[in-house]
């Protein structure tokens, strides 16, 4: 062993020569490339993020306008005027001082025109514009933008429309000396050019390199220039001192290597002894492992945990593991346990492995039954961790016993519910003359005192609810011609007042003849009435908000998806949001809020149809599903809704008045989802929310 490490030290010297000699040619020289390369691509991705800005720069002031132009209330008045139903100086006193509220939103601003029928219809800042009118008599029919470098201007002129007929413009300058401050700020060159060799180009020289970008859809380019050594001296003088370094840290490994072997040859030897008396030992713990693993009565099944406990994939089964699973080894290990049984989540068991990896305390899980398309069965499982964080599941197929305890649970069930005489109803139906002999409990439960209320299969037949009628007769039917072991069923019957019972019966052909004919057939009533309607109520709670008792969010999506194939176009969506509900509920109280909550909710149903939906979505959000509704119809629909909440806060004597931000969005065609006309609306509220409105 001493040998080996003293000629180790001579095959690493020879190592460490090949290793610089082959870190020069092969690691040294592709780096250089490659850095250059990757100082190229980062000053690509440099000009990139600088052209983005200065592109979402004008995207967004070319948005603004549009935003301005599409103002509706001072188009609606523009429209009016192009239809002479108002004065042109009618229209520039109304629109004036909206104009000049609207355009202070507008950053960097220098002056604005609004322009209809070649007049100037408002106003606002520095509007000394040249040549102003080429930019409303060219007809143009999108937003138009022309950029000044010199001067660090641009102008913008965007259409105002109203049901597609085209209004008039709004003609905006903006100061551009940011955006060139920005740009001369930059290690690189930059300026705004009107012309250029190619649109999107990336070029390079002996000297410099150079790109140019369009500018939007315009006729002005981004240009950008860099010379070569500036981009390139920091790279030569890094691969200089890196070639340094590395030699440097080279002969300190190698001496430290030396050091390390010549002080802990003798210890490696010693431990590498040890370790291989420990594997022995193992190797012979393992043999008894396994010798138990396959022959235990249990399935074991090994499990490695993935994306710490995100999955479970099988390290090993054993042989009754196997057969209880009816599955190969050999096609097990290595898969994921939601790959191998589909229904484990469901199952129980796979959140079951989760716990115990992550606490590490061992749970049994009960038995359950595991059902999938493969295999079916009843399984009690004992879940543990090892030392390894391997998890390990012992579990029994009980099968055979679950199937016995259920039958005979079944069978105690019936006897004990047929043994129930004082809340039974028994009937005896002869099956030959039609006649039905029925017990007190049986005329009780449905209100009658007289037997002749019900003495015949005619009598019975006509006191079934006719929607239960087909289904109840076709059940009685299906036992008498064998093909069911028994009579069941769930049915309403008419009561002597005239209201409708639930009740369950079960029923069993007692006497058949020579040709297995059934003569007699016998059988019991119990009152389900209450538990039905207890039913009923939970499926109204379950589609319902409990606190308004309109439809809850649940039944909204439902409906939502439902419409949203509909035919049944327009669709509109409202969305409502309460303002100041957190004010009142934390200085008033919830319950005062909860009322708040409440009025809204019916004020809502006041103005909506009964085809319509009316839904809370959230704590103080409502939203609204208009079938057959456009655009103006939400509209008014949303002016009905101000005009009652305004009504009922002058009426009323509030600790605070009521408001409620709406908003509103059309489905018009086919190929739109529900779901995005939904979102419109939302951003619709909370826009008018911002506003004021």
């Amino acid at each position: 062993m001493e040998r080996i490490f003293r000629n180790l030290k001579y095959v690493m010297i020879g190592a460490f020569i090949f290793v610089i000699i082959f870190f020069y040619f092969m690691v040294y020289t592709p780096l250089k490339d490659e850095l250059e390369t990757s100082l190229t691509n980062e000053f690509k991705k440099e000009l990139s993020i600088i052209e983005l800005d200065v592109e979402n720069h004008f995207k967004q002031q070319i948005e603004d306008m549009k935003s301005l132009s599409s103002r509706t209330m001072i188009r609606k008045k523009l429209y009016q005027y192009q239809q002479e139903q108002i004065t042109l100086e009618e229209l520039q006193e109304y629109t004036q001082p909206k104009y000049v509220d609207g355009i202070k939103a507008l950053d960097d601003l220098i002056g604005a025109y609004r322009i209809s029928n070649q007049q100037i219809v408002a106003k606002c800042g520095q509007t000394e514009i040249i040549n102003l009118e080429r930019y409303y008599q060219s007809e143009n029919k999108k937003s138009k933008l022309e950029i000044f470098p010199q001067q660090k201007m641009a102008i913008i002129s965007s259409p105002i429309y109203e049901q597609n007929e085209l209004l008039g413009y709004d003609i905006a300058s903006f100061d551009l000396s940011e955006v060139f401050k920005r740009l001369d700020s930059s290690d690189i060159n930059y300026s705004i050019v009107h012309s250029a060799p190619a649109t999107n180009i990336f070029q390079q020289s002996k000297d410099k390199i150079e790109s140019f970008r369009r500018i939007l859809n315009t006729h002005y380019f981004l240009k950008a220039e860099m010379p070569k050594n500036d981009l390139y001296n920091t790279l030569y003088n890094f691969s200089m001192l890196l070639i340094v370094v590395i030699i440097i840290i080279i002969v300190i490994i190698g001496m430290t290597f030396k050091f390390v072997i010549d002080k802990t040859s003798k210890q490696v030897i010693n431990e590498l002894e040890d370790k291989n008396q420990k594997i022995q030992q193992a190797l012979e713990y393992h043999q008894k492992y396994e010798k138990l693993f396959n022959n235990i009565n249990s399935g074991v099944a090994v499990y490695e945990a993935v994306n710490d406990g995100a999955d479970f994939k099988f390290v090993d089964i054993n042989k009754q593991g196997q057969e209880i699973d009816n599955v190969d080894k050999k096609e097990l290990i290595g898969k994921s346990i939601k790959e191998a049984f589909p229904a484990v989540e469901e199952f129980g068991l796979f959140a079951v492995l989760q716990r115990v990896y992550q606490t590490g305390e061992a749970e049994k899980f009960p038995i359950t039954e595991y059902e999938d398309n493969r295999m079916t069965g009843y399984r009690e499982n004992y879940i543990y961790k090892l030392s390894t964080d391997e998890v390990v599941a012992v579990y029994d197929d009980v099968t055979e016993e679950k199937r016995k305890e259920e039958e005979l649970e079944e069978t105690k069930n019936r006897l004990e519910m047929a043994i129930e005489g004082a809340n039974l109803g028994l009937w005896d139906w002869n099956k030959n003359t039609g006649e039905i002999e029925i017990n007190d409990n049986w005329l009780e439960m449905l209100g009658y005192e007289d037997k002749e209320a019900v003495q015949t299969y005619q009598q019975w037949k006509s006191k079934i609810h006719p929607e239960d009628k087909k289904r109840v007769l076709k059940k009685l039917n299906q036992h008498t011609h064998g093909q069911d072991s028994y009579y069941e069923s769930e049915y309403r019957l008419k009561t002597k007042s005239g209201n409708w019972k639930w009740i369950k019966a079960i029923g069993k052909v007692m006497e058949k003849d020579e040709n297995d004919n059934p003569l007699r057939i016998v059988g019991i009533h119990q009152d389900i009435d209450d538990r039905k309607k207890a039913e009923e109520q939970i499926k109204y709670l379950s589609f319902h908000d409990e606190l308004t008792g309109v439809y809850n969010r649940r039944y909204f999506e439902n409906e939502q998806e439902r419409l949203n194939s509909s035919r049944r176009l327009p669709i509109s969506i409202i969305i409502g949001d309460m303002d100041g509900l957190k004010y009142i509920n934390d200085n008033y109280g919830h319950q005062k809020g909860d009322k708040y909550i409440k009025k809204v909710a019916e004020i809502f149903e006041l103005v909506t149809r009964e085809e319509d939906v009316v839904a809370r979505v959230g704590g103080d959000e409502f939203a609204v599903l208009l079938p057959e509704t456009d655009a103006d119809a939400a509209e008014k629909f949303c002016q009905r809704f101000d005009e009652k909440i305004i009504k009922f806060n002058k009426e009323h004597q509030l600790v605070t008045s009521l408001e409620v931000s709406l908003g509103y969005a059309t489905k018009t065609k086919d190929t739109q989802d529900l779901k995005k006309v939904f979102d419109q609306a939302d951003q619709a509220m909370y826009k008018n929310k911002e506003n004021g409105r």
